[in-house]
């Protein structure tokens, strides 16, 4: 299921991969981007990712869709064949399917691996998500936890370990005795 703040860490996304639009692979940087805002779920790290490349698609289907117009108008006034047109629709066609793929999915892998990026420095994540404005959901769980209740952070990484945390009691008690 995709959380509301998903669109709008998409949105942020597809703005990197186009500002970045002159370097290599900026798809993937911006599907980075949109999934280390989302979160350390790398499920929906790669959905923010891909949404991020189908929003970015838009200005490049808006550059397709408007030299197919003026070369149809072009072809049109200068009589040219009905199959050399089909030929070049094919061709126009192509490029755009293979253009959506490398788009979405370069930006889905950028997506996974701001995922882990976001798992391996939540820290960061937290105090971008702050500079730019985005309050993340932990930091209203973490001001309505109570005494006994764990941190997020120290439980996916028990969960990384594949060990347990002890309950807080204990951690206390273990650090009485110190």
């Amino acid at each position: 299921m995709v959380r509301s703040s998903t669109p709008v860490h998409a949105v942020i996304g597809a703005i990197v991969g186009v500002v970045l639009s002159f370097l290599p692979f900026s798809t993937v940087l911006g599907g980075a981007a949109s999934g280390f805002l989302e979160g350390r779920d790398a499920r929906r790290g790669t959905v923010s990712g891909a949404l991020a490349g189908a929003i970015m698609t838009v200005p490049i289907a808006g550059v397709l869709f408007l030299f197919l117009g003026l070369f149809g108008f072009g072809a049109a006034l200068s009589g040219f064949p009905v199959e050399g047109f089909a030929l070049v629709l094919f061709f126009v066609l192509t490029f755009g399917i293979a253009t959506c793929l490398y788009t979405i999915g370069g930006a889905a892998v950028g997506g996974f691996v701001g995922s882990m990026l976001a798992a391996e420095y939540p820290d960061e994540r937290r105090r971008l998500q702050r500079s730019i404005g985005l309050t993340p959901a932990s930091d209203a769980d973490t001001l309505s936890r109570g005494p006994d209740r764990r941190e997020p952070d120290a439980e996916f990484e028990a969960e990384r370990r594949g060990t347990e945390l002890e309950p807080e009691s204990e951690r206390r008690h273990e650090r009485d005795r110190r």
